[in-house]
């Protein structure tokens, strides 16, 4: 991944999630291959190693500026995998089928894990860098900065 991978500023490594199941392993990181771009990938773990050759691409999300990338990547208790954007410019997301989910704030989006059924859960926020389910199943969130709409 470090071939791969754009360290600069807040750019680089943003999220790590394994599949409920362990056996695999997603990986959002700015790509340096697409412009610092913010990419999810999905990779087969085998005995407890991720296999380079079965990286395969899920989502890229188009990044306007290098700061407030978000970068949070997990699984919700629903199965789903979740991931945050930031802002400043929004997000502009290609899904596997090469269509686009636009928006002018960040936001907190999911997928299934083979990356289909994407949609954006909430958006309005500024940087979202972390979110938790609690027990009864409500979602909570941190961001950097206030929010600029709901």
């Amino acid at each position: 991944m470090s071939d791969r991978t754009l360290y600069r500023g807040e750019q680089g490594l943003l999220g790590l999630a394994f599949s409920p199941d362990g056996s695999r392993l997603y990986v959002h990181y700015s790509d340096s291959t697409n412009n610092g771009d913010n990419q999810v990938d999905e990779f087969t773990m085998s005995e407890n190693v991720a296999d380079p050759s079965s990286r395969r691409p899920l989502l890229t999300i188009e990044t306007l500026q290098a700061n407030h990338n978000g970068g949070q990547l997990f699984f919700g208790p629903d199965g789903l995998l979740y991931m945050t954007t930031g802002e400043p410019d929004g997000y502009r997301l290609t899904r596997p089928d090469g269509s686009l989910i636009e928006g002018e704030s960040g936001a907190l989006i999911r997928c299934r894990p083979d990356g289909s059924n994407v949609e954006v859960v909430s958006r309005g926020f500024v940087n979202l860098v972390e979110v938790a389910f609690t027990p009864s199943g409500e979602m909570i969130g941190t961001v950097t900065e206030d929010c600029i709409s709901a």
